[in-house]
């Protein structure tokens, strides 16, 4: 009967912790509230989204509830990614993606595939962007979800313009027009017509990239996305001075700015001073152009101060957020063995019972049986011990792996500060450049009315000297050889008549930047770097249809 009586608490024991485990996957109404709010702000609030996030993500851990886990893990992953820590986005995604697996929900492993893919392109990974682009296709494919199917047509139409491979972009920006065309929802319409807008602008085909941000403006103007729309009208007007129609392109850039200034916008006010510079510029009105010009860079400096207090606010939150997710993972390594201590214990305990109560029944053999159970209990005491040295062991080489990454965490740290330090102070120098310009300017205003055009023209022709002399380019170059090793001096070696400009050109195009950044850091128009890259081309002898890209990718 004590046999018996035993082999059922055993029995019970069990039941009881596999209940316990099966609750853990029960749905938590506290938990999924949070991540739903989070959800909805994480694009308009996104410091208070990842506070909200982390507190559903410890209280996940803490129930070991998996689907919430996985949540969190990819909305802490989306916001990482909004706010610049590439690194720890991929580490939640890659968390989120192997928890969907394990639970085995195709969707969630599609868009998780989708966000690890604009990640890795954005951290200038495109191979990985591809393959992480490849599978979220395949498994929307498999649901048939169409929606999906044009979000990655869309990414990869970009993948492709960010290589300059303007028909495979149009193909698949265009594939993914058709899809949302059909559909009754205009989410995501805007953009891509946005997009292929700005791929037949860097074709030079402006009257169809009209066409495009045209539709993208009424779209948005219907979903009252206002931003977007005046970035629209600043582009419509683009295509209009670049086609010689100044009167219209002045009329669409100026109602840019008007928007602008009425929503507090300031990269479009931006975007648009800039425009009217080229175009009162192109209009011979030199008094106007400069005046906008000088707008622009006064704006450029609001912004890039709050960039720089923004970058070193986020900075800090991706570290303790780091911190606290290495202390989720020491307590969580914590508690699994202190269970797994407990299971033996417990085990140990009734094993022991079961072994009295078996002595008991066989009295025959009990000095044999005695000694048995002496020798077992000493081998299981040995076998604990042993197990418990190697569990602490695995302990301390986890903290200090965990102490080594918080060193790294915080070299990072001082990386960023002194880059942020150094943006300062170059901030600063064009202060000082603005500073001279104004001096010059009530020099220009006492002097004589007949050389005052004269010396204004000659004045812009140092601004725009000033835009194509940075003097970062030394630190760029240096920093860009310890990156890229031996780059410029193979280079140098196989076309030593390439000009400092074309060197210049070169590395940019290596690092994959977007023309519209290359013409901006270099102070030309989208048409002078075409001729550039072409100049460049024939320098370098290649054939019409190699890839200038790639060429250049494998020179060192």
């Amino acid at each position: 009967m004590l046999l018996k009586r035993l082999l059922l608490a055993l029995i019970v024991t069990t039941s009881l912790y596999s209940c316990r485990n099966q609750d853990s996957e029960v749905s938590n109404p506290e938990i999924d509230g949070l991540l739903a709010l989070a959800e909805n702000i994480q694009y308009t609030q996104s410091d208070t989204a990842l506070v909200i996030v982390r507190q559903a993500l410890e209280k996940s851990h803490q129930l070991e509830y998996l689907p919430a886990v996985g949540t969190a893990s990819k909305l802490m992953g989306s916001l990482l990614y909004q706010m610049g820590g590439l690194g720890p986005a991929i580490e939640h995604l890659n968390k989120a993606l192997n928890i969907y697996e394990q639970l085995d929900n195709p969707m969630q492993q599609a868009e998780t595939n989708l966000l690890l893919a604009k990640v890795y392109q954005r951290s200038g990974h495109p191979n990985q962007a591809f393959l992480y682009l490849h599978r979220a296709q395949n498994l929307f494919q498999v649901l048939d979800n169409q929606n999906g199917m044009a979000q990655v047509y869309g990414n990869l139409g970009h993948f492709y313009e960010k290589s300059q491979q303007y028909d495979s972009a149009l193909h698949y920006q265009k594939k993914a027009l058709s899809i949302i065309s059909k559909s009754d929802q205009t989410t995501g319409l805007a953009d891509i017509h946005d997009n292929i807008g700005s791929i037949y602008e860097d074709l030079s085909q402006y009257e169809k990239a009209q066409f495009h941000f045209e539709k993208a403006l009424k779209v948005n103007q219907q979903s009252n996305n206002y931003t977007a729309a005046i970035v629209n009208i600043n582009n419509i007007g683009d295509t209009y001075r670049k086609r010689g129609d100044l009167q219209t392109a002045l009329t669409y850039s100026l109602q840019a700015l008007e928007l602008a200034e009425g929503a507090n916008l300031n990269y479009q006010i931006k975007s648009a001073c800039r425009d009217l510079s080229k175009i009162y510029e192109a209009l011979d009105e030199p008094e106007q152009a400069l005046a906008y010009l000088i707008r622009s860079y006064e704006i450029t400096d609001d912004i890039f101060s709050a960039q720089i207090a923004s970058e070193i606010a986020k900075t800090q939150a991706v570290y303790e957020l780091e911190q606290k997710q290495q202390r989720i993972t020491i307590l969580e390594q914590e508690r699994s063995f202190n269970r797994s201590i407990t299971l033996i214990s417990s085990g140990a305990v009734l094993l022991f019972f079961f072994l009295g109560g078996f002595i008991f029944y066989q009295q025959k053999s009990k000095n044999i049986k005695k000694r048995k159970l002496l020798e077992a209990e000493a081998s299981l005491a040995k076998t604990q011990l042993e197990n418990t040295q190697l569990s602490e062991q695995k302990l301390k080489t986890e903290l200090e792996n965990t102490s080594l990454k918080e060193q790294q965490l915080l070299q990072e740290l001082d990386l960023k500060s002194k880059s942020l330090t150094k943006s300062a102070l170059h901030m600063i120098q064009k202060n000082e450049f603005l500073n001279d310009i104004k001096s010059r300017l009530k020099d220009i205003r006492k002097g004589e009315p007949e050389l005052q055009e004269k010396r204004i023209k000659k004045l812009i022709k140092s601004i725009d000297f000033n835009f194509t002399l940075d003097d970062d380019w030394q630190e760029f170059e240096t920093v860009f050889q310890q990156v890229h090793s031996e780059f410029f001096e193979k280079l140098k070696l196989l076309y030593p008549k390439l000009t400092p400009a074309e060197v210049r050109l070169c590395a940019m195009i290596r690092l994959n930047l977007h023309s519209k950044d290359m013409a901006a850091i270099m102070g030309i128009s989208q048409d002078s770097l075409r001729i550039a890259r072409y100049r460049l081309r024939k320098k370098l002898g290649l054939d019409k249809g190699s890839n200038l890209y790639t060429y250049i990718l494998n020179i060192g």
